[in-house]
């Protein structure tokens, strides 16, 4: 996780559900039917330090961790006050854009934990005709700033490439 993320944090109590509801300020109630938005507003947004502040258990740093540290670390605050509590993490701001010569370029929302650059691509509804899948850009933010790296599609080393996985915010 970096900066800038927007994380789903959900605790669950089935001994307590009046309790732990204190622990949640989302207004959601079914996220199947939520757009988009619905999740930058009731997620919580990992600040320029790389923590977030969640209620009753304050600032927690995620920053550099997976979402399955995460869900542990907000587990072993939330067992401070719960007991039989279920946390649950996701990461809500995973989206990505395909653009040029695609048959829908745009904006795409990731509902997964990860994705790859074919995946992307199918998103998009493949490559136009006039599409080179020799010279894929993928542009990406990186510590030191914004990184561009071009991808052969047709190269079957991509599967081990370390530029395989996306990263949200990723612009191909």
């Amino acid at each position: 996780l970096q900066p800038f993320d927007i994380l789903s944090v959900q605790i669950k109590s089935s001994a307590d559900r009046e309790i732990s509801g204190i622990f949640n300020v989302s207004s959601m109630q079914n996220g199947m039917f939520a757009n988009p938005g619905s999740f930058y507003i009731d997620g919580y947004s990992i600040d320029a330090e790389g923590k977030i502040d969640l209620p009753v258990l304050g600032e927690i740093t995620v920053k550099g961790k997976t979402l399955e540290e995460v869900q542990e670390l907000v587990q072993q605050h939330t067992n401070k006050y719960l007991n039989n509590s279920t946390v649950i993490v996701k990461l809500t701001s995973f989206k990505v854009t395909v653009l040029g010569e695609v048959k829908s370029p745009g904006q795409y929302f990731v509902y997964n934990n990860q994705a790859t650059v074919l995946e992307a691509l199918g998103m998009a509804g493949d490559s136009t005709t006039f599409g080179n899948r020799k010279t894929i850009k993928l542009i990406g933010q990186v510590s030191a700033g914004t990184q561009v790296v071009l991808l052969n599609l047709t190269q079957s080393d991509l599967l081990k490439s370390e530029y395989f996985f996306l990263m949200p915010g990723d612009v191909l």
